[in-house]
């Protein structure tokens, strides 16, 4: 059958067919021929791009790891760091607590000693108040005392005397 199919101008036919296979030999070795040179370039140049891309990823994971060790560290640190902040905060806290009061205690000390000189100086006021007082009623006591005991004849006599003495103090002067 295949003999009749072949001698029937059905089929491959080694004339037609031939021409074909060997055009398509033909052309592959060509592609191969010129092609050969841009594909190895090709070839190697991806081959370098994927070892570079391989050595970069294995830097950045051993960064990635450097920096995982890196935190884990911080972190199992981390409960110290903190009891070293809150120790450092308490012996701040203190140190200005202290200084407060010292602050405090000096201003207390001047206030004290601000209000014993003003009631030191009331002190005097009301002696020198006093003394004056007393003075003013020595003198309406004893104004009192020689009204009551003058007569009006000792009157007359102390004016007469005065006159006399301004008299003489005025003949004395000229």
């Amino acid at each position: 059958m295949i003999n009749l199919l072949l001698s029937a101008g059905h089929g491959p036919t080694l004339n037609i067919e031939g021409y074909y296979f060997l055009d398509f030999i033909v052309f592959v070795g060509l592609l191969v021929y010129l092609l050969r040179k841009p594909i190895a370039e090709f070839v190697t140049a991806r081959r370098e791009r994927i070892v570079a891309d391989m050595k970069e990823a294995q830097e950045m994971r051993a960064a990635a790891e450097s920096k995982l060790l890196d935190y884990e560290g911080r972190l199992a640190n981390l409960e110290q760091e903190i009891q070293q902040i809150l120790n450092d905060a308490r012996v701040a806290g203190e140190e200005e607590r202290k200084r407060i009061l010292a602050e405090a205690s000096k201003t207390a000390d001047r206030i004290r000693t601000d209000a014993v000189e003003r009631l030191e100086q009331e002190r005097r006021k009301l002696e020198q108040l006093l003394q004056t007082k007393v003075v003013d009623m020595a003198v309406n006591t004893a104004e009192t005392l020689v009204k009551s005991s003058i007569s009006t004849g000792d009157h007359s006599r102390f004016v007469d005397d005065y006159v006399s003495d301004l008299d003489a103090m005025q003949e004395g002067g000229r």
